[in-house]
């Protein structure tokens, strides 16, 4: 008669040594830790803006820094990013805040904030507004010799 071991006990245990032997030769979690910076193009006259300065801004609140006018532009090219920023930054969902924006428009009369999906966008947008902002991942913003960091905004770890 063959004896064998149970079915879930012998799962359970091949799991256990797949972990250990994982844990032997060093094995590291995926690097989930980030960090969001404010920026601006490479020419950029703008000085370092506090996060408290930044959240007005992108609450469509008129900010001048040395004399000029700041430029907030909205970064959509990646959706992690824009949900970080809103949930770190703003302190709030995505559509409360399309909708303060919105209402913010239609009260004040102002104008709706720019927006841009594209990296390339991005780039123009700055460099062609000595005075425009925006905000995107640490790493890829130090990879860009046309971007300039301003400020750090949030850094974590992202879910």
């Amino acid at each position: 008669m063959e004896r064998r071991l149970p079915l879930k006990l012998s799962r359970a245990l091949a799991g256990t040594l797949c972990l250990l032997l994982l844990a032997g030769i060093g094995y590291a979690a995926p690097d989930r830790d980030r960090s969001l910076v404010l920026v601006a193009g490479a020419g950029s006259r703008v000085a370092p803006l506090t996060l408290a300065q930044t959240r007005r801004l992108y609450l469509g609140a008129p900010l001048e820094k040395e004399g000029q006018r700041i430029t907030p532009v909205r970064n959509l090219t990646d959706t992690m990013l824009y949900q970080v920023f809103l949930q770190k930054v703003m302190y709030m969902s995505a559509g409360r805040y399309e909708r303060l924006l919105v209402s913010r428009v239609f009260r004040g009369g102002g104008r709706r904030l720019a927006t841009v999906s594209t990296h390339s966008q991005l780039v123009e947008t700055l460099g062609s507004d000595p005075y425009a902002v925006s905000y995107m991942w640490e790493q890829a913003a130090l990879a860009d010799p046309n971007i300039r960091i301003v400020g750090r905004l949030w850094q974590g770890e992202v879910e």
